[in-house]
């Protein structure tokens, strides 16, 4: 039987997607409409990982959104949905050194050659230095992230205490259960 999950659990999860939407919708304003376009010119109407013609190429990015990747030429690469999936937080050269999916289709030479047109790809339009959030985003942006952060926590601690469950280790807010009612009532106040 699996163990069952705890609040701090359900609730991490909750904050953790919530972040990433954010993050998403800054990151998306600043984007290129046009990368995959740039991208399959560079590389063929092909997987750039295992090679495939697919008519459905899908976006996959170098350098994850986690940590300031933009959806931008010399960022972007065309992927199969299969080696996209396959990939997930993998980085992409260990991902293309390693996955069978790549391995059982392309010689050791084949692989070296794939990742350096890769870097020089990368290089051609910046983008072969790790990117930093601080840098992609604007001041205004990073505040709202740190602001939501901290809208995020209080929810949070606020949600555990009403359920009975506070956070066992330090707590950031006085009096969380009514905190919690208050965000609820300003919420409530402010519905279009």
């Amino acid at each position: 039987m699996p163990k069952k999950k705890t609040v701090s659990q359900h609730l991490g999860n909750g904050r953790g997607a919530f972040r990433k939407a954010l993050l998403s919708a800054l990151l998306e304003k600043h984007s290129e409409q046009d990368a995959l376009d740039v991208a399959i010119k560079e590389f063929g109407n092909r997987c750039v990982y295992c090679g495939d013609n697919n008519a459905f190429l899908q976006t996959d990015l170098l350098w994850p959104a986690s940590i300031g990747g933009v959806t931008v030429a010399g960022n972007v690469v065309p992927a199969c949905p299969s080696c996209n999936s396959e990939r997930g937080a993998k980085k992409w050269h260990e991902y293309i050194s390693t996955s069978k999916r790549v391995t059982l289709k392309k010689s050791t030479d084949e692989i070296e050659r794939q990742i350096e047109e890769i870097q020089n790809y990368m290089r051609k339009y910046t983008r072969d230095k790790k990117p930093d959030l601080d840098a992609v985003l604007t001041h205004e942006e990073m505040a709202l992230i740190r602001n939501f952060d901290l809208l995020l926590d209080a929810l949070s601690q606020g949600i555990r205490t009403k359920l009975g469950n506070p956070q066992k280790k330090e707590i950031k807010f006085r009096d969380c259960s009514a905190m919690f009612d208050d965000l609820l009532k300003t919420a409530q106040k402010h519905l279009i």
